[in-house]
């Protein structure tokens, strides 16, 4: 048995697989060139009263400038009975060392 090279692969053969992708492609392309011809009716989908143009619109204020607006002072700190606690400091090195 000869082993096969990467170096000089086995000539393209076409399958069936090609055949049957092009044919299905053809029916395809050729049932919308016949769709395409067949004369339709542009107002029996929707009448012309019931249709409506509707636009988008922004509610927020357009912008006067690129850059946005820098604050003028810095929020008070939060204060009053719901204050969060500090977060608990995190131990030293001399606290982490294993006591024997």
């Amino acid at each position: 048995m000869v082993a096969q090279s990467t170096l000089r692969p086995p000539a393209f053969r076409p399958t069936w697989e090609i055949a049957a992708s092009l044919g299905i492609h053809l029916l395809l392309l050729a049932g919308v060139w016949a769709g395409s011809l067949i004369d339709r009716d542009p107002d029996a989908l929707f009448p012309k009263e019931d249709v409506m143009e509707v636009t988008a619109v922004s509610l927020l204020p357009r912008a006067t400038t690129d850059v946005p607006q820098r604050r003028e002072r810095t929020p008070d700190p939060f204060r009053g009975q719901d204050a969060p606690e500090a977060p608990p400091v995190p131990p030293t090195a001399s606290k982490m060392v294993r006591h024997t």
